[in-house]
């Protein structure tokens, strides 16, 4: 089950399908597992709209400038265009959690994205596990990478440290912080990297209008298609959420008000995504650094927003990572582990994982950007844009779509499926291109 569950689950807590669901089932916890779910239903709307903002801010928006750089206005663009549809899938996935239409009140008959797949065809459910788990260590990688790449661009008197050794540095400092159980804990978490990325944006952005007049926004115009799609599969990476925002429906206390916090939280991060790109790109043009923030001088301008973004990055690792959990402890390797394992064991060897696996692939991969890019073309299509569509159309075709909804249903289908074909094909070339 993809859903989020607490560390330790419910104890025998059974699931009864409701009347329509094709059969009934009971599914029972481990009994190993003696804890009630901490998460469901206590998170306010306020709380939850911060834990989304902070998944969806991640590490891509450093990447957003050189995305623009790439793909030009068209690029940018897509910034506004990405989040839209984004909005519209998360939507839809989460209706499919419920039956009930027009005349009858609407029940929750689903409990994970899993479950919905496996309701259209089973076996889509063990993809969307599989996509799941390389959704969250990409994340969790791409923290580590971008952080690591500013401390080790940071010039210190005395200290002369390479990005190899700045990420291993991070997952010693991040590996107390994922010992937090609950939504609640994680948005006090959210609050300070929300605050953290807002003071690294805002002096990025005077940084860019100090130097204004070098702005020119006719360099905006130029169109290359491998940089377009590189642009958009940066920004389908900073904007997918949708690995995680059934979770976030079910902790939030008031659930009729998850599509305000959708809302906020999209039109919020749409804004200030933009914005930076365009201003980053205006500010260094060609010369734009996969990482912006490298671009910026050094000097304590430099130091303020190196650290700021590593602050608000770091913060974002007990979320991802709460969730990531929730997956390994319901397929064979978390049952395997967890009755070999005591309930503590489990939960420190778990979390010591991670971070030791994350840390080594943030070792290995040097390039930041096309990191994105490739996990947006592989994984964001995929949860973000296809799975929710299909299976939407899959549970409500033969219950009457209204023809907007239809179209907008298979537009999704058709661009995944060719935005993830033609984003593999820019983003290995870009690798390829860059290793030799």
């Amino acid at each position: 089950m993809t859903y989020i569950e607490s560390t330790k689950a419910k104890i025998n807590r059974g699931y009864t399908a409701v009347p329509g669901d094709g059969k009934e089932k009971a599914i029972h916890s481990n009994e190993a597992r003696q804890e009630r779910d901490v998460n469901d239903g206590t998170t306010s709307t306020w709380r939850a709209t911060l834990n989304t903002i902070n998944y969806m801010e991640g590490s891509g928006f450093v990447a957003l400038p050189y995305a623009v750089a790439r793909g030009g206005l068209a690029g940018a663009l897509g910034f506004i265009l990405v989040p839209i549809i984004f909005t519209y899938t998360a939507h839809i996935m989460v209706d499919c959690l419920y039956e009930g239409g027009r005349y009858t009140e609407k029940k929750r008959v689903r409990s994970s994205y899993e479950e919905i797949a496996t309701a259209v065809w089973p076996p889509a459910g063990y993809m969307l596990n599989t996509l799941f788990v390389f959704s969250f260590f990409d994340h969790l990688t791409s923290y580590n990478l971008v952080s690591s790449s500013l401390l080790a661009g940071l010039q210190t008197p005395g200290v002369d440290i390479s990005q190899r050794y700045w990420s291993i540095i991070i997952g010693a400092v991040v590996l107390p912080t994922l010992f937090i159980k609950t939504f609640r804990s994680i948005a006090w978490l959210s609050l300070l990297a929300t605050a953290a990325l807002l003071l690294a944006l805002l002096t990025v952005i005077v940084y860019d209008f100090h130097n204004y007049k070098s702005w020119d926004f006719n360099s905006l115009l130029f169109w290359d298609l491998q940089g377009f799609l590189l642009a958009i599969n940066i920004s389908a990476f900073s904007n997918g959420i949708h690995a995680s925002v059934i979770s976030f429906e079910k902790s939030m206390l008031h659930k009729s008000q998850f599509s305000l916090a959708l809302a906020i939280s999209y039109t919020s991060t749409c804004i200030i995504k933009t914005a930076f790109a365009v201003l980053g790109f205006l500010a260094f043009k060609a010369n734009t650094s996969e990482v912006v923030i490298l671009n910026i001088p050094q000097g304590t301008m430099r130091t303020v927003v190196t650290i700021t973004t590593v602050v608000s990055t770091m913060s974002g690792y007990p979320l991802v990572v709460q969730l990531l959990i929730s997956i390994i402890e319901k397929r064979k390797i978390g049952e395997f582990l967890s009755a070999r394992l005591s309930p503590l064991a489990f939960f420190v060897i778990s979390r010591v994982a991670i971070v030791v696996i994350t840390t080594l692939a943030a070792i290995c991969i040097p390039h930041f950007a096309l990191w994105t890019s490739l996990g947006g073309s592989v994984v964001s299509y995929a949860l973000s844009l296809f799975f929710p569509a299909a299976l939407h159309l899959g549970l409500r075709l033969d219950q009457g779509l209204p023809t907007w909804q239809l179209l907008a249903d298979w537009f999704c289908v058709v661009f995944a499926m060719a935005g993830s074909v033609l984003g593999v094909y820019s983003a290995v070339k870009a690798i390829v291109l860059q290793a030799f």
